[in-house]
């Protein structure tokens, strides 16, 4: 029996789960394996590291402390002295399940069960476009594992917008398998929404490259797939719906970022091309097949860390191979696609002339994160590889075979390492363990010094290990227990990386007491110099980011390690101004910085943050400047008069005063945005109600 993977919606498991629950085990097995493959993040102990508390957290956190005070989180006055969230290309402020946990509300335990649900999501998408492909109901399984563990995951944990992203990336490719094979209606909703979501994440690197994976692989997919060329009319017509429907429900994502390109710090073309050490190098292919050697910083590896890994398990190399035999073509389509993505995520020189006159990813600065649709589409060709091995004897035999020739390079591998390396990673030992240091330092201790040569003759003697036992299950047809086996050693890989790339030593407790250390809900803020407020110390700022970004203070004296940032914010801080107005409050008049005004009185009424009332008297006409930055939505009224924002000192805001009191009045107001929200809304509510409704009536 040698079954092809067909090009179909639905399945015939040849390993079928029974019983009541049939239909949730797959996804509780999928549950199991994400706690044990993320144990270091699922126990909710260490928290994640660098970017997903220093970068990916504040604004989350402003926004549940935003809506949690009743009011609209469109404006974060907190964020560099200022900036609308919802058009932050790098906060996933449009994506359904960001809202989700912001009326749960944001802190260092619900972040890590967010990260946690994406790569669960991801898992779930890859298990049901197994399914879709008709492999079996274990081996979907099994290969969902490989992508929610696959070193991309493991790898990149702490840059939480890649995940967002990744995890509904298998959910677009099936949707849009579905529109390849019969074109309608109903199929250009499923993949407009699945779009939206890939679209949603948070970050625009990977939408870009999900529109060259698309194209890539339709290409491939027509040129191989000849019989489809008849639909091709019918496919283009549904997909252009797609695309119309996707753009009705993202327009006020789309609107928002838009709209602050004329001002946005990163939007630069070419400036991002100098960055060619964050690409999947060549030697990172060593990951696919031993991962741990990638955790190596003695410069064998010139990229950075969280682009190395493209691990998929052990077995998925071979079934790879064994895959090409099997003469499937949408299997040819996925290796194909695979292979011609790698070059995305490559680096070096060969990024600068790649990406220089590619449109959209001349505004990409890493690229190592492109390797996910290479891992994606390996992994649906380990899958197709496998069923062909379970069903067939000859690609049993021949699988088996592939293991006797691997496991004798192995033998030799690690017998040359034990004899040439044997002293130096003897020395290293006892120098590692001399220290006395605890296990967690131990560990630390390891994975920042570890050679290049004991990472490697660790991963191959456990390769060496598994490959074994592999053979062993495979040879005596015990199929459920090499699936097994397959897992354990995505699960174990998984737990070994994920200390150095991803988990970090600082408890969640001790970072959620961070945040606990400030005021709830969004607060009055004090009167108070800028150089007077608080900061904190550089490990403390390391791990969560600047503390002007929880003490509901406003002000900062330098440019916070934010990405996204006006340009004019930054030559505010390039230029000597900043030490003269970081001596004021965040609200003062301009003669104040000249001379001591004893009969001013300024007094905030009301802040929100898309609204601040100020009460001032002043003894002569002069300027009242808000330290906010002056965005083309900012009005002014004074006395209920709508009068004319004055720009200030490179960034700020500021406005006339009369001699006397006078009543001021910052609005925030985004004209074009209600609107746009109303038609998405509608667009929605539309293929709700498209789906809910009876056919018969539709007809």
């Amino acid at each position: 029996m040698n079954p092809s993977v067909n090009f179909s919606l639905t399945g015939n498991p040849g390993f079928s789960f029974s019983g009541k629950l049939a239909s949730l085990k797959p996804y509780l097995w999928l549950l199991a394996i994400l706690l044990l493959a993320y144990l270091p993040l699922s126990t909710c102990y260490f928290g994640m590291k660098n970017d997903a508390f220093s970068d990916n957290f504040p604004n989350k956190y402003f926004l549940s402390e935003a809506l949690h005070s009743g009011m609209l989180p469109l404006w974060n006055p907190y964020m560099n002295f200022g900036f609308p969230v919802y058009a932050d290309v790098g906060f996933a402020f449009w994506n359904p399940v960001t809202w989700l946990f912001t009326l749960i509300g944001y802190n260092a335990y619900t972040l890590t069960v967010e990260v946690l649900l994406y790569i669960y999501l991801a898992g779930i998408f890859m298990y049901r476009l197994g399914v879709f492909l008709k492999f079996d109901q274990k081996l979907a399984v099994v290969v969902a594992a490989m992508y929610m563990c696959s070193g991309f995951f493991t790898g990149c944990l702490q840059y939480i917008n890649f995940l967002t992203a990744a995890a509904f990336l298998p959910l677009l490719l099936m949707a849009y398998l579905n529109l390849l094979q019969n074109p309608g209606f109903k199929k250009s909703i499923i993949l407009s929404f699945a779009g939206y979501m890939v679209f949603a994440g948070g970050h625009p690197a990977i939408p870009f490259g999900a529109v060259y994976f698309l194209a890539i692989f339709s290409v491939m997919f027509f040129a191989l797939n000849k019989t489809y060329l008849t639909k091709v009319k019918s496919f283009v017509r549904y997909l252009l719906l797609s695309g119309l429907i996707f753009v009705l429900v993202a327009s006020p994502a789309i609107y928002s970022y838009s709209s602050i390109l004329d001002s946005y710090s990163r939007y630069s073309a070419q400036q991002n091309l100098p960055l060619t050490d964050t690409g999947f190098d060549p030697l990172s292919f060593l990951s696919f097949v031993f991962p741990m050697t990638t955790l190596v910083k003695q410069g064998v590896f010139s990229n950075d860390l969280a682009m190395r890994n493209g691990y998929i398990s052990l077995i998925a190399v071979f079934a790879l191979v064994v895959s090409i035999n099997t003469k499937n073509r949408l299997n040819l389509v996925f290796l194909c696609t695979g292979i011609t993505m790698l070059l995305f995520c490559a680096g070096g020189e060969f990024k600068q002339s790649f990406y220089r006159n590619l449109p959209l990813l001349n505004y990409v600065r890493t690229n190592g994160e492109y390797r996910v649709f290479s891992i994606l589409c390996f992994c649906l060709s380990a899958g197709v590889g496998l069923q062909h091995t379970i069903h067939d004897k000859l690609a049993k035999e021949y699988l088996i075979k592939l293991f006797k020739y691997f496991k004798l390079l192995l033998v030799a591998l690690v017998t040359f390492v034990i004899i040439f390396f044997f002293s130096s990673l003897v020395s290293y030992a006892k120098g590692l363990f001399a220290s006395g240091s605890g296990v967690v330092a131990l560990l630390k201790g390891f994975y920042d010094t570890a050679p290049f040569d004991l990472l490697l003759l660790k991963n191959a003697s456990l390769a060496l290990i598994f490959l074994l036992l592999f053979s062993f299950t495979l040879k005596r047809k015990q199929h459920n227990f090499f699936f097994l086996l397959i897992i354990a050693d995505l699960v174990l890989q998984s737990i070994l990386y994920l200390p150095a790339t991803g988990i970090g030593q600082v408890t969640l407790h001790d970072i959620n007491a961070i945040y606990s250390a400030n005021p709830r809900g969004i607060v009055k803020p004090s009167l108070v110099p800028v150089n007077a407020i608080d900061t904190f110390d550089i490990k403390t700022t390391g791990l969560v980011g600047d503390a002007s970004y929880y003490n509901k203070k406003i002000g900062t004296t330098r440019l916070n390690d934010y990405p996204s940032f006006f340009r004019n914010t930054e030559d505010y801080f390039n230029s000597n101004t900043k030490d003269t107005v970081s001596k004021m409050p965040f609200v003062f008049l301009k003669s104040q910085v000249l001379e001591d005004a004893d009969f001013v009185r300024i007094s905030v009424e009301s802040f929100r943050p898309t609204a601040i009332k100020i009460d001032v008297r002043s003894p002569r006409p002069d300027t009242l400047i808000l330290l906010q930055n002056n965005y083309k939505y900012w009005r002014v009224f004074v006395s209920e008069k709508p009068v004319e924002v004055i720009p200030v000192y490179k960034t700020f805001m500021g406005v006339a005063v009369t001699q006397g009191q006078s009543e001021i009045e910052f609005q925030y107001h985004d004209p074009v945005l209600p609107w746009l929200l109303m038609l998405s809304c509608v667009t929605i509510i539309g293929c709700v109600f498209y789906f809910a409704k009876p056919r018969k009536l539709l007809r």
